[in-house]
């Protein structure tokens, strides 16, 4: 179970009862509490060690007990507010606890009794930081029970207002059952691993999963650093096939990201263009349409983009050249994968086995070094000629008639 760090800063000879009230709440209620005794601050020496214990912890307490603390000739500020200021610098969440001014009172009438005039050394400034952090969350306390509620209830206040990163246990099963309550993206931040997000085995699934890397968590289309295509055929050259509505779905997206996107780029085989056409039962009914996407760049191929200024649109395909055997076109996998404005990259994996389709989405650092690989084959590979595309234009005129 994640643990919250607390670090408990207070001024220490007159306020032992609270600081051990403090501790005894807070392991109660399942924090982690730093800054007790063994790092209790008076001098330049140890608040350097205090400091490492600030910078570890998740939520900063500060108990005001009636005295402003021994202060630090260097600074001119006392401990608990350079603590208080050091833990303000790291953006660390401060609560506040406050004594009353009738228990305060009381205090001080029995450290006279006692000790002298403690809490009236000091006062000036004491009263002077307490206005600067009471614009916190700030509890006052009457008496040590009420000390007690008033920690618990500003931790619990916190809880709910931050999201903390927290501490669990470093044994195994522990860290197995944190990470089995996380879900993929927190995983992948926490242990820098490459996952598989998702896998699918339903025919169609490819474009379903496809589209959800184009899109952010509100569904719309994200502004992409690069998109990456590689199809045996191409449903942008083809369109969507007849009947194959999650892939008109897709393609409507994807063409929208293109134009969201700062680079594109897309691999086909014009052979895998062409068998598609020759099948007596495919009809691309939108074939025409999609050509109108298409634009003669210099003699090649490329994709029509609303901004031109927007990086890599020219298409490539895969060669046709079989002498290495190891190469063969059917076996070509499908894949898509986008690098994201945060540099991290997804991808979808499409493949065949046997007469079962599947579609597997990855993400992760790993992923990052794959996508290089891809973009670096790309740039070998040829440009598709326009004259390929107007053959590709006059085998399906012939299809149909």
């Amino acid at each position: 179970m994640k643990k919250i760090k607390v670090f408990v800063s207070s001024t220490y000879e007159d306020m032992k009862v609270e600081r051990d009230s403090a501790f005894q709440a807070l392991m109660k209620n399942g924090c982690i509490v730093g800054g007790m005794e063994l790092f209790t601050g008076d001098n330049i020496e140890k608040f350097e060690v205090i400091k490492k214990d600030i910078e570890d912890s998740d939520i900063f307490l500060l108990i005001m007990g009636g005295r402003y603390g021994t202060i630090c000739p260097e600074t001119g500020k006392s401990f608990i507010h350079m603590e208080y200021d050091y833990a303000k610098k790291l953006d660390i969440p401060v609560g506040v606890v406050a004594i009353s001014n009738e228990y305060l009172a009381q205090k001080k009438e029995l450290s006279y009794a006692n000790r002298g005039g403690i809490y009236n050394e000091g006062s000036e400034k004491y009263n002077w930081f307490l206005n600067i952090v009471s614009s916190k969350m700030i509890t006052y306390y009457s008496c040590i029970n009420e000390l007690t509620l008033g920690i618990l209830t500003t931790i619990s206040k916190m809880k709910e207002t931050y999201n903390f990163d927290g501490w669990i246990r470093g044994d195994k099963v522990a860290i197995q059952s944190y990470l089995a309550n996380c879900n993929f993206d927190e995983i992948i931040e926490l242990t820098g691993s490459t996952l598989v997000k998702q896998l699918e085995t339903t025919e169609k699934d490819q474009y379903r999963v496809s589209k959800s890397i184009l899109l952010d968590s509100n569904s719309k289309i994200k502004h992409l650093k690069s998109i990456f295509l590689m199809q045996r055929s191409s449903s942008i050259i083809l369109g969507a096939e007849s009947g194959w509505r999650a892939e008109s779905d897709f393609l409507s997206t994807l063409l929208s990201a293109i134009n969201n996107s700062d680079n594109f780029y897309h691999l086909i085989t014009l052979e895998g263009i062409e068998s598609h056409l020759k099948r007596k039962n495919s009809y691309f009914p939108n074939f025409n349409r999609h050509l109108k996407n298409l634009v003669n760049k210099d003699g090649f191929c490329a994709i029509k983009k609303e901004n031109e200024s927007n990086g890599s649109t020219i298409i490539k395909k895969l060669p046709a050249d079989q002498s290495n055997p190891l190469f063969k076109l059917d076996r070509q996998v499908r894949v898509i994968a986008v690098e994201n404005m945060d540099n991290s990259v997804e991808a979808v994996f499409v493949w065949n086995i046997g007469t079962e389709e599947s579609c597997m989405r990855i993400e992760g650092p790993k992923m990052n070094e794959y996508f290089q690989k891809l973009v670096d084959y790309f740039h070998e590979c040829e440009n598709v000629l326009w004259t390929d595309i107007e053959k590709i234009r006059d085998l399906y005129s012939s299809s149909l008639l």
